[in-house]
């Protein structure tokens, strides 16, 4: 003879799957507050790095001219211009001048130089460099 156990059902499942379901839009919350910072802070990067690419690029002729030969004379500043092209966030390539500033740092030493980099535009262009870089 097979007996049915009589009595009250406790009914725990509902209760487990709400108590689930509070859990797991809890994780997706923390989950979803956490990727979407990540998210800004990382488009925040990659706008900056898109908008410093010009001067770092004018910088970089300015440094490779520095490499090649120094300025003739230590006491003056000598300020050229620089022309980059370089790729706006928009994705089209625009070309900006830039104003290249040699100042001598004599209290470094002989033939120390600090260079500067600004938008702008001056009258004479950055040397070329070469194995002699023409410094006017």
């Amino acid at each position: 003879m097979i007996r049915e156990r009589a009595g009250r059902r406790r009914g725990y499942a509902l209760t487990v799957v709400l108590i689930t379901l509070v859990l797991l839009f809890a994780v997706w919350s923390f989950t979803a507050r956490t990727t979407s910072s990540l998210l800004r802070i990382e488009t925040r990067r990659v706008l900056q790095q898109t908008r410093d690419q010009g001067p770092i690029n004018a910088m970089a002729q300015a440094l490779q001219l520095l490499q090649l030969g120094a300025p003739p004379d230590n006491t003056i500043t000598y300020t050229y211009q620089a022309s980059v092209t370089s790729q706006s966030s928009a994705g089209s390539c625009t070309t900006i001048t830039y104003v290249v500033v040699f100042t001598p740092r004599t209290d470094l030493g002989p033939y120390r130089w600090q260079v500067a980099v600004s938008p702008g535009t001056t009258s004479k262009a950055l040397p070329t460099p070469g194995a002699n870089p023409q410094w006017p």
